[in-house]
């Protein structure tokens, strides 16, 4: 009677282990629209009198649905996520977290971007999203959420 009490014991708590496991794991999808453009020098300093031209080239990417499908599990901190943005599936690493699960593109092939960035919030209620457009060799435009 004594091993069957410990063996439930034993099981009980294996069962207790992977539901915390379980309830750590959040997956989902985040949707918001990229809205603000604007210009900024490669120093990343804001270039506003270049804003205008960024609207001439970028604006056609303005007020489209940017989508973030994530899987963050909250106990071993591992983190995935693809952004789809524009028919354009894009693969995010994991920046680490700084009181938001924060991602960016290494490199981003067929849209004409330089990268792509998201940041979930710990809640996994909102998603902000930007991607870095490159003008010329001296300014680059930012579109975000």
């Amino acid at each position: 009677m004594i091993k069957i009490a410990g063996t439930i014991l034993f099981s009980l708590g294996f069962l207790g282990i992977a539901f915390a496991e379980s309830s750590a794991l959040h997956v989902g999808t985040l949707k918001t629209n990229l809205k603000t453009l604007y210009a900024i020098h490669e120093n990343e300093a804001r270039a506003p009198s270049y804003d205008q031209l960024c609207q001439d080239k970028f604006n056609r990417y303005k007020n489209r649905s940017f989508f973030v499908s994530y899987s963050i599990n909250t106990q071993t901190l591992k983190e995935d996520a693809t952004a789809m943005f524009s028919g354009y599936s894009i693969k995010l690493m994991p920046m680490g977290l700084t009181g938001q699960y924060a991602f960016l593109s290494d490199g981003v092939s067929g849209l004409e971007a330089l990268q792509v960035g998201a940041a979930i919030n710990t809640s996994f209620t909102e998603l902000k999203g930007s991607i870095l457009f490159k003008y010329d060799d001296q300014i680059n435009c930012v579109l975000e959420s």
